[in-house]
């Protein structure tokens, strides 16, 4: 098989699996007070893709891309398509400057991805004060960051223990 139709392959396998972990993940219920925060397995698959070999960061983007749309087919919600296309962007590309700002070796998935959780939450936030025009979604904001470290951790070691295995 032809190197560009194999990588092709891969990464629509790659959305899937994001898809189908976006899709389980809406099953559960909120594990917080606040049900909007989420583990975001489907996170693992983009860190799976900056920290596995012969991946670009495209093709991160274009997997958060295409679940994000997929997702917004499914959910049939343009306010939830919008910020999370906007969370998403966001995430890989805080994840890509925290990547490529440590010098060395790349610094493990867990705290890459907090970084990522983190970028999502504040631009979520940021999307909201824009939409709902006021500022009293900021109250949710200290919420937001402790969920983002606690499931930046938790999508970083489940990819840590992937790329171990595979």
């Amino acid at each position: 098989m032809r190197k560009p139709l194999k990588k092709t392959i891969t990464l629509a396998l790659l959305t899937a699996v994001s898809l189908i972990l976006f899709t389980v993940e809406m099953q559960f219920p909120p594990l917080t007070p606040f049900p909007w925060i989420k583990i975001g397995l489907a996170n693992t698959i983009t860190l799976f893709i900056l920290y596995r070999r012969g991946f670009t960061a495209l093709d991160a983007f274009l997997v958060v891309i295409a679940r994000v749309l997929l997702a917004a087919l499914i959910t049939g919600s343009p306010t939830a398509l919008l910020f999370s296309f906007c969370g998403g962007i966001a995430a890989v590309t805080a994840m890509l400057a925290f990547i490529k700002t440590v010098s060395g070796k790349k610094p493990p998935p867990a705290i890459t991805s907090v970084a990522g959780a983190l970028a999502h939450n504040i631009t979520q936030i940021a999307i909201a004060v824009f939409v709902y025009g006021g500022f009293g979604v900021l109250m949710y904001l200290p919420a937001l960051i402790i969920g983002g470290i606690m499931s930046g951790v938790i999508t970083g070691l489940v990819t840590t223990v992937v790329l171990k295995r595979l």
